[in-house]
């Protein structure tokens, strides 16, 4: 199969486009690879875990906790902890080179974030958000979240790999929006400290809806960005009838 084929955009019926295949030397900044989201997944964990690892109640970040619910906490707890693993195992996702060298791992990795991470997070978050009077951003980023990657495992197992790979960014966009509500809050502490004591349901809210659309717009920006440098998908180990995008079959060469 040509390198013309391997592209993950390839137009049907397998037209070429010769600049994908080109080899050009990637910035500095774009060789770091899975270090970024590493480190940021590392930082907002450094503060976002702690007060929940004693699995005390009365350290739980939540203004809203139902002590008359006796599973809510436990529930927040599970949702966390699915959140946790969602959070690191995409980081390995995210690794063009994994995709290349270690498809396996990809796979895994992939299982790992879906059924281990985003499936039980994802329906805690729906599960939790209403009994405990919670924004209702964060309910439709938990279940855009859940629709999005559900789009992305069907796709991967109809061979639509550009389908694919665009939908498990936006996955992951909305896996990391909770960290501008983070810093929002953050920020409002240390310079408007007035704003979190008088309105804090709002904050809240707002923090929701602003993470979730600012997350969605850089990973618009980003595969609008991608697409015209092409992407390479990496060569099977073994024969694989592919399909583009469009969902049609790859001729081979």
């Amino acid at each position: 199969m040509t390198d013309q084929l391997d592209r993950l955009d390839a137009p049907p019926g397998g037209e070429s486009n010769p600049a994908a295949t080109t080899e050009i030397r990637k910035p500095w900044w774009r060789r770091l690879g899975i270090f970024p989201p590493a480190l940021l997944t590392l930082v907002f964990f450094s503060y976002a875990l702690p007060p929940y690892l004693g699995l005390d109640p009365s350290k739980a970040r939540v203004p809203n906790l139902r002590q008359d619910i006796w599973w809510h906490y436990p529930a927040l707890v599970l949702h966390i902890a699915c959140g946790t693993i969602a959070f690191t195992s995409v980081v390995l996702q995210l690794s063009p080179w994994i995709i290349r060298k270690h498809p396996k791992l990809h796979r895994v990795s992939g299982r790992v974030y879906i059924y281990a991470g985003v499936v039980p997070g994802g329906v805690l978050a729906l599960l939790i958000t209403p009994f405990a009077g919670g924004p209702v951003g964060d309910a439709m980023e938990g279940g855009l979240w859940l629709i999005f990657t559900f789009v992305a495992l069907r796709a991967v197992r109809r061979r639509q790999f550009a389908k694919h790979r665009r939908f498990m960014i936006y996955s992951y966009a909305l896996c990391a929006q909770i960290i501008w509500g983070r810093i929002l809050i953050l920020g409002l502490l240390i310079f408007f400290p007035e704003v979190i004591q008088h309105s804090f349901g709002l904050v809240l809210e707002t923090a929701s809806w602003i993470g979730t659309f600012i997350n969605l717009a850089i990973a618009q920006w980003w595969l609008e960005r991608t697409a015209k440098k092409g992407y390479v998908l990496p060569r099977p180990e073994k024969p694989t009838r592919l399909t583009t995008a469009a969902g049609g079959p790859l001729p081979h060469a």
